[in-house]
């Protein structure tokens, strides 16, 4: 391999790794906004961007009393403990601190990342349950008008955030 060739083989795994780092940091942050705006009760000042992820369209689709349901069963599972919060943030610490290494170790930076996603994975999955409680609680006429908000919302629909309950028949 010619010193050329070794040099752009050497950037493109430093794209790499920026890209693989930058991509964690944006999924980490989404997905603390997300979690964020369910626990607040929606975004700050109320509008804004929507951040849409799976459950954004559909928590943001449900009646303002069922969000608020949400919300609070959601506070009482504690999707982030404390002492989760605090090895998140060590682990960010040791993700900079082996970025900042002389020597690149892949298999610590994968380990950091696999420790975050995991975590990530049962704020998801607590969030998931908490939103599935939530529609087992609702009769079918009004999982019907959720429904259909929930196609607005997935068709870019803007409306009001308290729906009036009813619809199909009630």
């Amino acid at each position: 391999m010619s010193a050329a060739q070794s040099r752009e083989t050497g950037r493109e795994g430093r794209w790499r790794r920026w890209l693989l780092v930058v991509s964690l940091a944006l999924n980490i942050l989404v997905l603390g906004l997300v979690v964020g705006a369910v626990l607040r009760g929606g975004p700050p000042g109320g509008g804004g961007v929507r951040v849409d992820l799976t459950l954004g369209p559909l928590l943001r689709a449900f009646e303002a009393e069922d969000r608020a349901a949400i919300r609070t069963g959601l506070q009482a599972r504690r999707p982030v403990e404390r002492r989760a919060r605090v090895e998140m943030r060590r682990d960010m610490r040791a993700m900079r601190d082996a970025l900042r290494a002389e020597t690149f170790e892949p298999a610590r930076i994968r380990a950091l990342m696999d420790r975050q996603f995991g975590r990530l994975r049962t704020i998801r999955g607590r969030a998931a349950d908490q939103v599935i409680d939530q529609l087992a609680t609702m009769s079918p006429a009004e999982r019907r008008a959720l429904a259909d908000r929930f196609e607005a919302e997935l068709r870019g629909g803007v409306g009001p955030r308290d729906h009036g309950r009813g619809g199909h028949g009630d």
